[in-house]
């Protein structure tokens, strides 16, 4: 639409540590958890630094055949649950969740005949360490597993205003998973981690 598309995926770890994605309140009712969604990035004009993900079939501009559109898996969070899904060899490329806010995200890393990394969007409520968060995985899988929340007393927290969570495959077609901590006054990124 505005390059913003194009930009990211020339480079999304460059594009992570420069742009603030926020998650664009025209996407309404979230996509299933699971669900491969066409994308599209938008500048926002408001602070022109800011860019926010929203459906690319919902965008003022509707889309020809040929433009660039970011096919991605969409992980929602949602309200007592913890939805999750496997990142598999589909050929997708991205993906995105919401942001996290009192939220905990928690990835598990594929072994064996996985094909792909588990990642589950965590409610607060349910997300203390040895807990509900367990529920779902087996103790090894847990014990294997890495989490991020956007503040937390116990280190593997984030402090900032928005965590974006996105991932991509990279050069050898392995996922990586990406934190982008945000300072949401200044529409400006604190850090990036890679989670995996």
């Amino acid at each position: 639409m505005d390059g913003m598309n194009e930009e990211f995926k020339k480079d999304p770890k460059g594009f992570l540590q420069k742009r603030v994605i926020m998650e664009s309140m025209k996407m309404g009712a979230h996509p299933p958890v699971g669900k491969l969604v066409d994308f599209d990035l938008k500048l926002r004009v408001s602070d022109g630094t800011g860019v926010e993900i929203i459906d690319f079939n919902t965008r003022e501009k509707q889309g020809a055949v040929n433009d660039t559109r970011i096919s991605a898996y969409w992980l929602p969070w949602k309200v007592g649950g913890a939805p999750s899904l496997r990142l598999s060899d589909t050929g997708v490329s991205y993906f995105f969740t919401s942001q996290v806010a009192g939220c905990q995200i928690r990835i598990v890393p594929a072994t064996g005949s996985e094909k792909g990394p588990l990642v589950m969007h965590i409610d607060g409520g349910l997300a203390d360490r040895d807990g509900k968060a367990k529920e779902g995985m087996g103790d090894a899988a847990f014990a294997r597993s890495r989490a991020l929340t956007r503040s937390g007393p116990d280190g593997y927290g984030e402090n900032a205003d928005g965590v974006n969570v996105v991932g991509f495959r990279n050069s050898t077609g392995a996922w990586e998973i990406w934190a982008q901590s945000t300072d949401q006054m200044e529409m400006t990124v604190q850090g990036l981690r890679q989670l995996l």
